[in-house]
């Protein structure tokens, strides 16, 4: 069973040039072997930097960690979300949705 945390990650307000990241959980909390398929790109300005999950076998209370970083360089809000597919039988893609807004 795949539990992924947060479902959600809110950046906050950065300044334009500069970057923050934020981690996200995935968790294999049930009593078989969970296989992480792949982890999708969100769009710019949000990229995944860091990912121990992709092509991954969990074993049961086994987890990885996938990084987003927000970087910037308009000022406006944005919005984006990755997705996390797996061999979870109930919840094979997980939708993790993200958001930022950047300032002068």
């Amino acid at each position: 069973v795949i539990t992924v945390t947060p479902l959600s990650i809110d950046f906050g307000v950065i300044k334009v040039g500069t970057s923050s990241s934020s981690n996200i959980s995935v968790k294999n909390t049930g009593g078989s072997a969970l296989t992480v398929s792949g982890v999708s790109s969100p769009s710019t300005p949000f990229h995944v930097t860091g990912n121990t999950c992709t092509g991954q076998t969990l074993q049961p209370d086994q987890s990885c960690i996938i990084t987003v970083t927000f970087s910037p360089k308009f000022r406006q809000r944005y919005s984006s979300s990755l997705n996390i597919s797996s061999n979870d039988p109930v919840r094979p893609n997980v939708s993790v949705s993200l958001k930022g807004d950047a300032i002068l």
